[in-house]
């Protein structure tokens, strides 16, 4: 069966069957119209079948009765009926109302023989949708009757396309979010109103459709409704006016909410009328509020601030002015309106920048503070700061807001600081070189004086070997041969040990008072301790624990060096009076190596720590106590430090630090530094000195001078 699903068994009985017209189903333009002819003459309707084939895309089923068109109808779906008025058990009217009582809206054309007016208007009464007459000229009834089948079927498929379209368009408008009303002027009423409108007014759509035109008035604000009602009647009269506009609307329970309307004049029912869409911003519009409001307390606060504060579009157009900027630029506020760039205030020589610097304030970029030389109206120039940020609305650049320092007074302060500062250094060379002999004549003088304090003591100290050295010599002499040689050997190592005794304070005199000149060589701490551990006697009684690493290498004077490790390693033996031990460790501080002797040894006692590193101190029955005095000297002269800490009855523990590089190559650097210092800006140079920058140092001049001329590395570590 064409146009059908349909699928009949042997019996012919039906078992599955879709229901859809046919006209629906077809898509192609020309389409083959499937008709159903109903007619108990078999001879006439196989001829009405073949003239209506002939030249018309049409299928032609027959039936010849009523019973049997709906068994038919139930088996395949069909575009128009034709039925005869005369045929069996019922007549064409009663099977027309029959299917119209069953809602079947098929078109259904009346073709019979019989020419009765009352027939006629009986079916057209009941649905028919036309009436042709059998008799006449076959070619005249038979065109005729193709015509109406056509006209037909096309005006009914017209109308269910209609009847869809509009159910679609009534079901959009009632269910959109937006307000949607339609309303008519005379007499003043809402025609239409969706859900939404009902919504935002807090009424129904019935109660909108059913207010009289009074109440119409009164769901707009009293201010608004002149506005409204004026641009509703030009609405109607079709005059220009904008696409929307926004006013306040009161709601049921009396609350005021703000509108936008979008309306158009359309016609309904045959008379004019306005179809309005509406938006409701009654939050855009508290926003808005909020908005009005923190743009007035920005104005104000930018108008009570003493530099100058501006705003621009994308193009550099100032927008806004504070009123520092009218009073410093010279410019008024009707010739801001008439416009004026941001870049017409920036020298020539420095637009270019300054278009730079604001490019990369738009992209996002943080620049801090640019510093440009602006005109004024007048045309006379002034140093100022410049910051700007971009000005962002709905994630979009809209321009440049800005604050503007007037740096004149703080440039001429720099400029008198800047010749103070040269000045001051020119005096500070003078002085500082001044100072430099002062020192080391003062240390010369202090040294003679040290040793003049300490000729005496050793006059002394040298008197008692000689003593013993002439008493030796006498006794030798007196006693000759008598004397045994057990005698003789003893006298003579007695003479040894009193020359020995001289010639060591007579050694230690001389190291503690004469320059001394490093020869630095790279060696390990490990090894310099070694060094010291097998020069010297260890007794049993001492345990020595040598936690000292091999790296890192220093440069230093190794004997010199190994001459320190040796004093305090006996120094601590000695302090132990019965079992201990002594532990050497080593620290890396980057810059500097830190060994320690840790001894268990008695410790220092009070008395004696005021002056441990003085000569000619020492509570050893031996010795004249240069040896921790000439340590210190060693250390200093290789820009380290020697320091100890003791408790009485538990030990001492001395710490000698070093530095990795040597005090020359330190100077060296220094000497550099201080040439490029001199060949350029100091500000050329913060990236050498991280306190040159002004602000983070009051004296970051000075600063760097006496880094420079800092006689220890100690000294300059700590600048």
């Amino acid at each position: 069966m064409s146009g059908a699903n349909a699928r009949q068994d042997s019996n012919s009985k039906v078992i599955e069957t879709t229901f859809q017209p046919a006209f629906i189903m077809e898509t192609s333009e020309k389409r083959t119209l499937h008709i159903l002819h109903v007619d108990d003459d078999l001879s006439f309707v196989e001829v009405s079948k073949q003239i209506l084939s002939m030249e018309n895309s049409f299928e032609i089923d027959t039936a010849t009765s009523a019973n049997e068109a709906f068994k038919k109808m139930g088996q395949q779906q069909y575009d128009a009926i034709v039925s005869d008025y005369e045929i069996p058990q019922k007549n064409g009217v009663e099977f027309l109302k029959e299917l119209r009582e069953q809602n079947n809206q098929i078109p259904f054309i009346l073709f019979t023989g019989k020419g009765r007016e009352d027939v006629a208007i009986k079916a057209l009464n009941l649905g028919a949708d036309s009436y042709i007459n059998k008799n006449g000229s076959p070619e005249t009834v038979f065109c005729e009757l193709a015509h109406a089948i056509k006209k037909t079927v096309e005006q009914k498929r017209s109308a269910q396309l209609l009847a869809a379209s509009d159910s679609k368009y009534r079901l959009l408008v009632e269910k959109a979010l937006q307000g949607i009303m339609i309303a008519q002027y005379t007499p003043l009423q809402i025609i239409f109103a969706n859900a939404s409108m009902g919504k935002m007014l807090g009424y129904s759509p019935e109660e909108l459709t059913s207010t009289s035109s009074s109440e119409i008035g009164e769901l707009i604000y009293q201010e608004d409704r002149a506005k409204f009602f004026n641009r509703f009647r030009n609405r109607l009269e079709g005059n220009q006016a904008n696409n929307s506009y926004e006013f306040r609307a009161l709601r049921k329970d009396g609350s005021m909410i703000w509108l936008e309307a979008f309306s158009t004049p359309i016609e309904y029912c045959g008379k004019p009328a306005v179809q309005a869409m509406f938006l409701d911003i009654d939050e855009y519009k508290k926003a808005e509020e909020v908005l009005k409001k923190s743009e007035a307390r920005y104005r104000e606060l930018a108008n009570f601030l003493p530099e100058i504060v501006f705003e621009t579009d994308i193009t550099g157009k100032i927008t806004f002015f504070n009123q520092r900027a009218f009073e410093i630029i010279g410019f008024t506020p009707e010739e801001l309106q008439k416009g004026l760039n941001m870049f017409s205030f920036v020298v020539p020589e420095e637009r270019e920048k300054s278009k730079e610097n604001t490019m990369k304030s738009m992209a996002g970029k943080n620049l801090g503070s640019n510093e440009y030389t602006l005109l004024r109206k007048n045309g006379s120039t002034f140093p100022a700061l410049v910051r700007t940020t971009p000005i962002i609305s709905e994630t979009k650049v809209k321009g440049i807001r800005g604050i503007v320092m007037d740096i004149t007074n703080r440039k001429r302060t720099e400029n008198k600081l800047d010749r103070y500062s040269k000045h001051l250094e020119e005096v500070v060379e003078t002085r500082t070189i001044e100072l430099r002999k002062t020192q080391q004549q003062l240390v010369k003088a202090e040294r003679f004086a040290a040793i003049g304090e300490l000729a005496g003591m050793i006059g002394h100290d040298l008197r008692n070997p000689l003593t013993d050295i002439k008493n030796a010599v006498l006794f030798l002499k007196e006693k000759g041969q008598a004397i045994s040689e057990a005698q003789s050997k003893e006298t003579l190592e007695t003479i040894d040990k009193c020359i020995n005794h001289s010639s060591q304070i007579i050694n230690d005199l001389l190291d503690y008072s004469r320059e001394i000149h490093l020869e630095l060589q790279e060696n390990s701490p490990r090894m310099l301790v070694l060094d010291a551990l097998d020069a010297i006697d260890i007794l049993e009684n001492v345990k020595i624990l040598n936690n000292v690493p091999e790296e890192p290498h220093i440069k230093v004077d190794s004997d010199r060096i190994t001459r320190v490790f040796i004093n305090l390693i006996r120094n601590g033996i000695e302090a132990i009076p019965k079992e201990g031990s002594i532990t050497i460790n080593c620290k890396d501080t980057k810059d500097n190596i830190d060994i320690s002797f840790v001894d268990t040894g008695t410790g220092i006692s009070k008395d004696m720590l005021p002056k441990i590193f003085s000569p000619i101190v020492t509570n050893k029955t031996q010795g004249m106590g240069f040896g921790l005095a000439i340590c210190k000297r060693i250390i200093d002269a290789h820009a380290g430090t020697i320091a100890f800490e003791t408790v009485e009855g538990q030990g001492t523990t001395f710490t000698v630090t070093l530095p990795v590089k040597p005090i020359f190559e330190i100077k060296r650097e220094l000497e550099r530094l201080n040439r490029t210092v001199m060949e350029k800006s100091i500000h050329d140079c913060v990236g050498l000195f991280n306190c040159l920058e002004p602000g983070k140092c009051n004296d970051y001049k000075g600063c760097l001078k006496k880094y420079l001329t800092a006689e220890t590395r100690n000294e300059s570590l700590q600048l």
